[in-house]
């Protein structure tokens, strides 16, 4: 196996044994591979349809030939950007194959997974169409930023192309039969590439989600798909994977009060953070449970915050030096692991293995992994809120949810500032706070 793992364990390490045990004499590998929603639920709902991702890696590898062809045509066509248009787990990966490997042998990749006009602009200003072919990344191919970025760029395109050229400049990923898929034929696209029902979007690293992206950045695809194929032939014959090992480790650190997952990387492969952050925050974080991932470059800063952490550090190749500081750690009492990829193109092991991890650590914790109530929930109350708007004509509102408000006035009698301050004053030892900023992302 090319990816290994080190646990140095002192905080957790008769319950890491007993895990391990658990672990093995529950068949959970086997019952996992064989998809046994019982691991997490009563019933099947959202875990059978949603386990793709064991065998995610077969379809890319399927579609190499006809991906390679298709970047050669791009090329000789002029084109050198690539617009992906895609939330969540849709742009993530795709992202991080971008800024690890970089695009010498293909086309430049921007990943544009928001409706923030400052945001569109830049993406406009820096892909003119002439040069640019358009990605629409929707599993449900109804996502409802995914489908209004795809008309604004759709109109510009044919406003300087014309609509036949317009048309050859955008493709479609998507699952058979969405409303996406008929667009896409009425308006003449270039391509429309099918991922499973059963991958989630993100769990989807290593289907044509990711990799279509990656190859079109030029990226031996193989290499990565086949590194993610053995660590999970390996996962599923049994063995104590990276993937496995790091499933126990994640779980029975939480489980023992230590929900704060602090995870660094060397500077090669840190953008894999942001991905591994949505997978395990939106997948273990239910029922008053879960795991709060914390991306931080400096371990001896979070090392400070308390006794609710645990530590990953991440290396590739010669890797960051990470085993010392790890074992310090462990010498204080705090769990520490060390995940060593040999090579950038381990990344399919490492991408495997956290998807794995973050469904053994919820089996752990008794969690559903691969649901999303909150998610659904506040679609449908934007959804409501903004048809009110459309057929009352009235503007939003400010909803104050526990006697916390923040707005452009007062609220309640509270001011902006009071409203913050009496928010962060309730946080009681062991919360966090999470800041959303629904701004344009830029060095600043």
């Amino acid at each position: 196996m090319t990816l290994k793992i080190n646990i140095f364990d002192d905080g957790i390490g008769g319950a890491f044994e007993r895990a391990k045990g658990e672990y093995r004499s529950q068949n959970i590998a086997q019952r996992l591979f064989a998809r046994d929603f019982s691991l997490w639920s009563d019933s099947p709902d959202e875990i059978e349809n949603r386990l793709g991702w064991l065998t995610a890696f077969e379809t890319p590898l399927k579609e190499e030939d006809r991906l390679k062809e298709l970047l050669a045509e791009l090329k000789g066509e002029g084109i050198s950007n690539v617009v992906l248009m895609g939330m969540g787990g849709s742009s993530l990966a795709p992202e991080v194959f971008a800024l690890v490997f970089g695009h010498e042998a293909g086309l430049r990749l921007t990943v544009l997974d928001s409706v923030s006009p400052e945001s569109i602009a830049e993406v406009e200003r820096e892909n003119a169409p002439e040069k640019t072919v358009y990605i629409v990344s929707s599993k449900s191919g109804s996502t409802i930023e995914a489908v209004t970025l795809m008309k604004h760029f759709h109109r510009r395109a044919v406003e300087s192309l014309g609509e036949e050229v317009a048309a050859r400049r955008f493709i479609a990923i998507t699952t058979q039969g969405t409303s996406l898929v008929k667009v896409a034929g009425e308006l003449g696209f270039r391509a429309v590439f099918f991922n499973e029902e059963d991958i989630g979007g993100r769990y989807a690293a290593l289907s044509m989600v990711g990799m279509i992206p990656a190859s079109l950045l030029g990226i031996e695809t193989k290499k990565i798909l086949l590194s993610g194929k053995e660590e999970a032939a390996a996962t599923g014959a049994g063995e104590m994977t990276a993937g496995a090992l790091l499933g126990l480790f994640m779980g029975v650190a939480a489980l023992s009060g230590r929900d704060k997952l602090v995870v660094t990387a060397d500077p090669k492969i840190f953008p894999m953070l942001d991905w591994m952050e949505q997978l395990v925050a939106e997948s273990t974080g239910k029922d008053g449970k879960g795991i709060v991932p914390v991306i931080s470059a400096s371990s001896a800063k979070e090392r400070e915050g308390g006794a609710d952490r645990f530590f990953v550090f991440m290396e590739a190749g010669e890797g960051g030096g990470f085993t010392e500081e790890a074992r310090r750690l462990s010498r204080e009492g705090v769990p520490a692991a060390v995940l060593r990829l040999e090579s950038l193109f381990d990344a399919g092991a490492a991408f495997f293995a956290w998807e794995y991890a973050t469904a053994a650590a919820c089996w752990l914790l008794g969690v559903h992994p691969f649901n999303q109530p909150d998610v659904e929930a506040a679609k449908k109350f934007a959804r409501a809120a903004m048809e009110k708007m459309r057929t009352r004509g009235e503007g939003p509102k400010i909803v104050a949810e526990d006697d916390y408000c923040i707005a452009s006035g007062d609220c309640d009698g509270l001011t902006p500032v009071t409203a913050l301050d009496k928010f962060v004053r309730g946080a009681k030892k062991g919360d966090y706070i999470g800041v959303h900023a629904y701004v344009a992302r830029n060095e600043a």
